[in-house]
C-alpha cells in the first residue's frame, strides 16, 4: 500500500512504501510537476543489508546448573535479522537422540515438561531467515533433581545402645513431600517392624 499526503502550497511531502516481502534493496522514483510546468524526478534507494543470523547466546537454565524441576522454560538471547529459531534437548551430549527437537519459534523463551529426574540433559539453540541458518549456539547441560535418600543415624553397622528410644534420621531430597519408612529385624524386610508412609 502506497500513501502519498502533500497539501498545496506546503514545500513538502509524505510518500510511504509498504514492503511485506524480504528484499535487499528497495527503490523509489518520485515524479511531480511545478506550478512553472518543470518536470522534477527524484529517486531514492535504501538499502539494507540482511545476513544470516548470528547464533544466539543461552540465558536459561544456566550452564552446569542441578537440582532442576522437570518442568524448565528455556530461555535465549534474540538474534538480528527477523529470525526463527531451533532448540533441541538431550540426554546425549551428540545429540544423537532428542527429549525436544523444535523448529519454528518466534520467541526467545520454550517450555518443556514432562522430564526425568535425576537426569543430565544437553540444549542447544540455532536462528534462522530467509538467508539461511546460524551455527549452533554452546551446548550448555543441566541435572533434574533426585529423589535419593541418604540414610544418617544410625549409622550402617552401628550399634543401638538401647531398643526403647531409637530415633531414625535421613537426608531430605528437594521437591519431596512424602517419605515411605520400613524397620525390619530381617535384611529382606520380611517381618517389618515399622512399614508406613510419613
Amino acid at each position: 500500500m502506497n500513501l502519498f499526503n502533500f497539501s498545496p502550497g506546503s514545500k513538502s511531502a509524505d510518500f510511504t512504501i509498504e514492503i511485506n516481502e524480504p528484499i535487499d534493496t528497495a527503490w523509489a522514483v518520485i515524479s511531480f510537476v511545478t506550478n512553472s510546468g518543470k518536470e522534477l524526478i527524484k529517486r531514492y534507494s535504501n538499502k539494507q543489508q540482511m545476513k544470516i543470523p548470528p547464533a544466539p547466546k543461552l540465558i536459561y537454565p544456566a550452564k552446569d546448573t542441578e537440582e532442576l524441576g522437570v518442568s524448565i522454560n528455556f530461555k535465549w538471547s534474540r538474534s538480528k535479522f527477523d529470525s526463527i529459531y531451533t532448540i533441541q534437548v538431550s540426554t546425549d551430549i551428540d545429540f544423537g537422540t532428542f527429549v525436544l527437537n523444535q523448529n519454528n519459534i518466534k520467541e526467545t523463551i520454550f517450555g518443556k515438561s514432562g522430564l526425568s529426574i535425576n537426569t543430565d540433559y544437553y540444549w542447544r539453540v540455532k536462528a534462522a531467515n530467509y538467508l539461511g541458518e546460524s551455527q549452533w549456539s554452546e551446548t550448555w547441560s543441566f541435572k533434574t533433581y533426585s529423589l535419593d535418600v541418604k540414610l544418617l543415624s544410625p549409622s550402617n553397622n552401628g550399634i543401638v545402645q538401647t531398643l526403647s528410644n531409637i530415633k531414625l534420621k535421613w537426608t531430605k531430597p528437594q521437591h519431596t513431600r512424602f517419605f515411605s519408612l520400613q524397620l525390619s529385624d530381617d535384611n529382606e524386610f520380611v517381618n517389618k517392624i515399622i512399614n508406613r508412609a510419613t
